[in-house]
């Protein structure tokens, strides 16, 4: 579809865009929205034109800019401005047994939504480290050994703590993934931030299930 654009000298341009965005940045409600003005800067390397939506969610309202960008031709859309980031939905299980986790792993989260790509990977390496330390804290009754569990290194802690065979494996190969995304060379160069973050699922729901399963025997014991 063709719009007309205003430069910093106030003269209008055409511009074909490809297509309008369905959802909102700030509230991500689907949508549907017109352009209300655009503009186009005629001294940049690239054709890049900026256009000004209103998001008629009426809990929403917000205005933000979609950025149309393409060296000849049809202009696409690049990115939509400002972006509030999605929180990700834990239970109530993990919240209240790693809250740190569930913060950490947010904060990453939304790195990633704003295309933070390579900090991200960190971010979620470190809620895997937090949620694991609970887990096992959770499982230990001795403050001693608490205080050694909270200085111990993530492989070695499951290694040597974790008796769960599933959550042992998952977290070990999250933990290889998670140290990926720290260090100057990769060792798993097929996988993918994707990747990790199924395994960090994984990890996750092996530790709910294991509390939901030890819940039901203290409800309903022989």
């Amino acid at each position: 579809m063709y719009i007309t654009t205003y430069n910093p000298e106030g003269r209008t341009e055409n511009h074909d865009i490809s297509a309008l965005p369905d959802s909102c940045p700030v509230c991500h409600a689907s949508v549907t929205v017109d352009p209300k003005i655009a503009f186009f800067n005629p001294y940049s390397s690239t054709n890049r034109v900026q256009v000004v939506f209103w998001c008629p969610n009426n809990k929403c309202r917000a205005a933000f800019v979609g950025i149309y960008s393409g060296y000849s031709g049809t202009l696409y859309l690049e990115s939509l401005l400002p972006i509030e980031p999605q929180t990700y939905e834990f239970t109530r299980i993990i919240s209240e047994l790693s809250p740190d986790f569930v913060e950490l792993y947010d904060q990453a989260y939304a790195a990633e939504q704003v295309k933070l790509s390579d900090i991200c990977g960190c971010g979620y390496r470190k809620a895997l480290e937090f949620l694991v330390k609970d887990y096992v804290l959770s499982v230990t009754s001795e403050d001693e050994e608490k205080e050694k569990i909270k200085a111990e290194s993530l492989a070695h802690i499951i290694s040597k703590r974790v008796q769960n065979s599933n959550i042992k494996e998952v977290a070990k190969r999250a933990t290889w993934l998670g140290n990926d995304e720290t260090h100057y060379v990769r060792k798993w160069t097929s996988k993918e931030l994707k990747d990790l973050k199924e395994l960090i699922n994984l990890v996750v729901n092996w530790i709910e299930m294991e509390i939901r399963t030890k819940q039901l025997q203290v409800d309903m014991p022989e």
